[in-house]
């Protein structure tokens, strides 16, 4: 009988993959906008507050799923909040704050 170890998400992992991720994309990378850092540890703690980050999994495979799925989650929302601000009307609405 095999033993199995417990394994959970680790959020340090799941930032860490976003965020090279993202340096990497071509789109919100450093070439085209800068990185905000803080809007991406906004939305990492905000989103890494979940249950399933919480839970126990039977394996490290499950669990780094977890994680890529997590780090994809994180990814699609800084990419579409940094291409919403680069829309004219976005900015003209800010510029009213």
């Amino acid at each position: 009988m095999e033993l199995t170890r417990q394994t959970s998400p680790k959020r340090a992992v799941i930032k860490c993959k976003a965020k090279i991720r993202l340096l990497a994309d071509s789109i919100v990378g450093l070439m085209v906008m800068p990185f905000d850092d803080a809007l991406f540890l906004d939305l990492a703690k905000t989103l890494l507050c979940a249950d399933d980050l919480n839970q126990r999994y039977e394996s490290q495979k499950v669990a780094r799923e977890v994680e890529d799925r997590f780090a994809s989650l994180l990814v699609a929302m800084y990419r579409r909040i940094k291409t919403q601000q680069q829309n004219p009307i976005v900015q003209q609405l800010n510029a009213l704050l």
